[in-house]
């Protein structure tokens, strides 16, 4: 029984967020190390978005396996990983709360929820992997696993299979 709830779980489809296959929409941001940020800028890119807040139990469990895949991949040219905040915090309360629990990634601070809009997020999280093509290849929304190993070789092999749509 356990082994068809996982297996459900790696191969549910996505119940919001922006359907498949279509361009992602395009958009232009500051990061919270007050860097721009344009997705124009990174096509020929595997761009993962993951979309959280602090709030949300299911997105502190699954950030510490995107801050480690993030790490995996920092110096790949061809592969971007991110995540897009879903509050008002400010940029030093951000930092403080990445750095309470030792999480590196880029952050998008969407706090008039322009891109989560745009990208049709209704809950969280809700991870988007964009293709090299500049297409939504794949959305997740929920959490997969609490177990971040099994979170990280999850998220590499939905890596490398949007490297090869």
């Amino acid at each position: 029984m356990l082994g068809l709830l996982v297996g459900y779980s790696f191969s549910r489809r996505h119940v919001s967020g922006p359907k498949l296959d279509i361009p992602a929409p395009t958009f232009k941001a500051r990061l919270n190390d007050n860097s721009d940020f344009d997705l124009e800028n990174h096509k020929g890119k595997v761009i993962v978005l993951d979309f959280w807040a602090t709030w949300c139990p299911p997105c502190r469990e699954s950030l510490p396996a995107l801050s480690k895949v993030a790490a995996k991949y920092k110096n790949d040219p061809k592969v971007w990983i991110g995540s897009v905040n879903k509050e008002d915090l400010s940029r030093p309360e951000m930092d403080r709360w990445l750095a309470q629990r030792k999480l590196k990634f880029p952050v998008i601070r969407d706090y008039q929820y322009t891109i989560s809009r745009n990208y049709k997020v209704e809950a969280l999280p809700t991870m988007v992997i964009i293709n090299p093509k500049g297409q939504i290849s794949h959305v997740e929304v929920g959490l997969v696993s609490s177990h971040v190993p099994t979170l990280v070789k999850h998220l590499s092999k939905l890596i490398e299979e949007a490297r090869q749509k």
